[in-house]
């Protein structure tokens, strides 16, 4: 396979799990900006992996919490951290498509 084929490849993958991000997003396009910036703003107070402070972010915005582990989880995003790794950097290149 040729090095052009197999790049094609990967960015038809990485666009379809982009894609994929936000047709299965369990809350409203526009939380998601700020859910990201509330985790890169209080990620420092977590001590150990957990999903404590998305479960704060659902409170305080009534989402439910349940929907947005799962969907987490579906990206391989098990805590908080993980999911500033895998999802955040898949929207933003996403969004940078976009523009």
């Amino acid at each position: 396979m040729s090095k052009e084929i197999k790049k094609s490849a990967i960015e038809k993958e990485k666009e379809k799990e982009q894609e994929r991000l936000l047709s299965v997003l369990p809350m409203r396009k526009h939380f998601l900006k700020e859910y990201f910036d509330f985790l890169d703003k209080h990620i420092d107070k977590e001590r150990k992996p957990s999903l404590k402070l998305t479960e704060e972010f659902c409170k305080i915005n009534a989402l439910d919490f349940e929907k947005v582990k799962i969907w987490a989880v579906s990206f391989e995003a098990f805590d908080d951290q993980e999911i500033l790794w895998n999802i955040e950097e898949l929207y933003e290149v996403h969004m940078k498509e976009k523009e």
